[in-house]
């Protein structure tokens, strides 16, 4: 069978072939020696169209060398996969041509079933000649590992960090901030789809996550009053599943998916408000009140001004919701339990779980968080590249001179000053984040979940202490 199609070959096969005198991963090594050894056949040797042989061309060794070092996967490791085109696959011969080489490469007949060569995809291209992956990998006509990380990849330099693998949500790491990716009219996007049944493709998105896990839920608890007649007892439970290695995003993206559901659930109060329900029937009452106070003056408030009264109202309301207060929790976390790491400038060092509580009207009524496995080891040695949790260098760095000297800490002290905290050197953070500005927002976030100033004492009294030890 002779063919053009685009094709991905296994590194460790080429090696073997090119060199027969270095033994390489089982297969590939046996199938590469045993064919380079036979005097009958030249199955297993590299050749150019000229039919000469690659081991005997010093230049051409140093080209493919310099071909292999060019794909590496950004830790000092080549990639295991090498682009090519499928020349010619006969009972005789698999006959490959790598890309950005002219030579020839003739592999065993068995070097498609061995798994050696892999069928690569044809894609689409933009109208400036690149290729387009498909948004969902399921839609692959050859899906394997060289293919999800060429599509990742090729996604990944157009800044497009999404991509489904059907329910399955791929998220790569930007390290950079895409403030257009998580506005408020990108979230509309997807509940407006929802809601209004919305014959449109969106680009696959944590929000898209998030939505299809509230929305299931709610059909849930819809389907179970139907059938039980009694909404009081039925019970619907959905699971979003964040996991990747240390400095894959994880932290962030379970900030993105309960930002979401905190906007949905308000979405499903506003008519409550707007109804005027008993919890805001203080409210509504002072409203009505000044509107009385302001027509005894003849001073008939403008639409403008009404609008202004509604805009501090929700405001208000937000502040002092239980989504705000949930969200709130993330500062204190981060702060206590997250640190700097060789690959992660805020990786959290333990797990969690996260129980968002709903109301059969979508409305969030609650929330636990239950963590686990923190790596208390931290706190007395640190490797050299990583630093202690975030709190400490917050409490130096954020403090008041006052604060301080409450605390027992010099306004001079520093993170050299104190041995938990100078075992690695590290005192810094390179995503730019400023411990002063964390520090302001882990004491706003106390606040926010009522801590109480005693409370609050307490938790520094403590804090501080582990630095005197």
């Amino acid at each position: 069978m002779n063919s053009q199609a685009p094709i991905w070959i296994k590194r460790s096969a080429v090696e073997a072939i090119r060199n027969p005198k270095v033994r390489r991963y089982g297969r590939a090594a046996s199938t590469s020696n045993s064919s380079v050894n036979s005097s009958s056949s030249s199955k297993g040797r590299s050749y150019s169209r000229s039919s000469k042989s690659f081991n005997d061309d010093c230049s051409e060794s140093s080209a493919h060398t310099d071909a292999l070092s060019s794909v590496s996967t950004g830790r000092g490791q080549q990639w295991d996969w090498i682009s090519g085109i499928l020349l010619e696959q006969s009972s005789e011969a698999v006959v490959v041509k790598l890309n950005k080489e002219s030579s020839l490469l003739e592999m065993a007949p068995t070097a498609v079933q061995e798994g050696l060569v892999l069928f690569g995809n044809d894609f689409e291209k933009s109208s400036n000649g690149t290729i387009e992956p498909p948004s969902d990998l399921i839609t692959l006509a050859h899906l394997h590992e060289p293919a999800v990380v060429h599509c990742l990849r090729h996604r990944y330099r157009s800044n497009i960090i999404y991509t489904s693998t059907g329910p399955v949500l791929i998220a790569l790491n930007p390290f950079k901030r895409l403030h257009h990716l998580y506005s408020e009219p990108v979230m509309k996007k997807y509940w407006d789809k929802a809601e209004q049944n919305l014959k449109i493709e969106l680009e696959p998105h944590v929000y898209q996550i998030a939505d299809a896990a509230f929305r299931n839920m709610m059909r849930q608890l819809e389907d179970g009053e139907r059938k039980n007649g009694d909404m009081s007892c039925v019970r619907a439970n959905q699971a979003i599943l964040v996991s990747g290695e240390s400095g894959a995003g994880k932290t962030v993206t379970t900030k993105f998916v309960m930002k979401y559901l905190a906007a949905l659930s308000q979405r499903a109060a506003m008519p409550r408000i707007k109804a005027k329900r008993a919890y805001k029937q203080v409210e509504e009452k002072k409203r009505v009140e000044e509107k009385k106070r302001l027509s005894r003056m003849m001073l008939t408030p403008s639409p403008v001004t009404e609008m202004k009264m509604e805009k501090a109202r929700m405001i208000e309301f937000s502040a002092n919701s239980i989504e705000s207060k949930v969200l709130q929790s993330n500062p204190i976390l981060e702060s206590f339990g997250n640190a700097r790491t060789i690959r992660n400038d805020n990786s959290s060092r333990f797990g969690k779980f996260i129980e968002l509580q709903f109301t059969s009207c979508g409305t969030l009524v609650g929330a636990s968080i239950e963590t686990y496995l923190l790596e208390k080891v931290r706190l007395v040695t640190q490797s050299p590249g990583e630093r202690l949790y975030h709190v400490f260098f917050e409490l130096l760095g954020g403090m008041s001179e006052k604060d301080l000297r409450q605390y027992y800490l010099a306004a001079t002290a520093n993170p050299d000053d104190f041995a938990m905290m100078n075992s690695s050197g590290t005192y810094d953070r390179r995503d730019g984040v400023s411990d002063v500005e964390t520090y302001k927002a882990l004491r706003s976030a106390m606040n926010t979940m009522k801590f109480q100033p005693e409370e609050q004492h307490d938790i520094f009294s403590v804090t501080a202490s582990l630095l005197h030890a």
